[in-house]
């Protein structure tokens, strides 16, 4: 993540008068970092990893900040726990794993962009926003 995106995100926070907060650039620095969404368990062992042991209810509260302000996205894949990316332009695919749980995430490429605001103008319908996930077997797993 570049510096200036933390700069931004901790200026848009201080506007709504937010402080700054190290342990913020640092879970914004690990999920920029993954190459798949994390669960608070995750973040935390990563968090640890870093020589950071924050208290679980301020790293909680810290990402229901950054959710709030649209920084963060929260996925669900229906495995009973949340888990955070980082909000960017687009939304992007996850291949999710049924053998061992993996998860990656994939941009869309413009072919499959360009089908959905054709489908969505077609059905005179305005996309907020979209999820797509693909469950099956990793080549790891096959």
């Amino acid at each position: 993540m570049s510096s200036q995106l933390i700069l931004k995100v901790n200026k848009t926070l201080k506007e709504i008068g937010r402080r700054h907060s190290v342990l913020r650039d640092k879970i914004l620095e690990i999920l920029d970092l993954s190459d798949e969404p994390l669960t608070v368990t995750g973040l935390l062992e990563r968090l640890s990893k870093s020589q950071f042991n924050p208290n679980k209810t301020t790293v909680y509260r810290e990402l229901e900040t950054l959710v709030k302000h649209n920084i963060l996205f929260e996925v669900d894949f229906g495995e009973g726990k949340k888990r955070y990316e980082l909000a960017g332009e687009n939304r992007h695919p996850h291949l999710i794993c049924n053998a061992c749980g993996s998860i990656k995430c994939r941009r869309l490429n413009s072919t499959i962009e360009s089908w959905l605001t054709s489908f969505c103008a077609q059905n005179n319908f305005k996309m907020s926003d979209h999820t797509l996930e693909f469950y099956g077997v990793c080549d790891k797993c096959c």
